[in-house]
């Protein structure tokens, strides 16, 4: 229920489906839950019998501690000296630094790798480094096999791995180019994962993950002159630009149009 992969079946037998009834009363029970997202497929403008309630009764096992522990963990950073020095240092882009004092607290402090990816969290939470808190909420729950379906997880972990930052800049430029923010941050998210200074094998640099040569293009196209595709104003402001233009390429479907920004139009 809520994957990708629900809705990519839904549109092959739609017509089957929309010929039975709408389930009745969702959140009577896990099953009745299921049938009706697997009917509307997550989609938010057709899951409106979900709005406002609690879903709490189809948390995968022991995601709603995960979610408790991770609320936590920030104050735990601000509470240890040499965690909160950690903290600094990746607030101002030094993580080798940060990383290090990480490593040498979780030695002498003899922790699990689970406990110290949960301070990594923390970390992230408290210097606003949204890459580290996304990086490792996920790999705590490939850890503890728990699914990613935000529909299903407390909003403790959901916000954490469906992170929105940046979020005036998305909304600016998302806006100026008429898409949705849901399509930047689904692109961000795939293609970055929210590392300001991420490169890919291919070169691709950036939250948006531009090749050097596509944003040279777009920075000539848009009278940007001094850039760099490592700064999220540019990043953001170049990838929504392309984004935009294959879908007005794509009659508008994000399938398609994000297939040709990763692989080329």
């Amino acid at each position: 229920p809520g994957s990708y992969y629900t809705r990519v079946i839904r549109e092959e037998f739609i017509t089957n489906i929309k010929q039975e009834p709408e389930p009745n009363n969702p959140t009577y029970n896990k099953d009745s839950l299921f049938e009706y997202l697997s009917y509307t497929a997550g989609i938010p403008e057709e899951s409106y019998a979900l709005v406002g309630k609690n879903l709490g009764f189809v948390y995968p096992k022991g995601s709603y501690e995960l979610g408790t522990k991770l609320a936590n963990a920030s104050s735990r950073v601000q509470s240890n000296r040499m965690l909160s020095l950690a903290s600094d240092y990746f607030r101002i882009g030094e993580d080798t630094l940060g990383l290090s004092l990480v490593n040498h607290y979780s030695l002498k402090e003899k922790i699990s790798e689970e406990e110290k990816e949960e301070i990594l969290v923390g970390i992230g939470d408290q210097s606003k480094n949204t890459y580290y808190t996304a990086f490792y909420t996920r790999s705590l729950l490939k850890r503890y096999m728990i699914p990613d379906d935000p529909i299903l997880l407390p909003t403790q972990i959901s916000t954490r791995i469906y992170p929105r930052p940046h979020r005036d800049l998305v909304k600016k430029y998302a806006d100026e180019n008429q898409i949705s923010e849901d399509m930047v941050y689904a692109l961000m998210r795939q293609e970055s994962f929210f590392k300001e200074t991420a490169t890919s094998r291919s070169n691709a640099k950036g939250l948006m993950q531009i090749m050097p040569a596509t944003g040279k293009e777009l920075a000539q196209r848009m009278g940007v002159t001094d850039y760099s595709l490592y700064t999220p104003n540019i990043s953001i402001r170049l990838g929504t630009k392309f984004l935009a233009y294959l879908l007005k390429s794509n009659e508008g479907q994000l399938k398609w149009a994000s297939i040709a920004y990763n692989g080329g139009p």
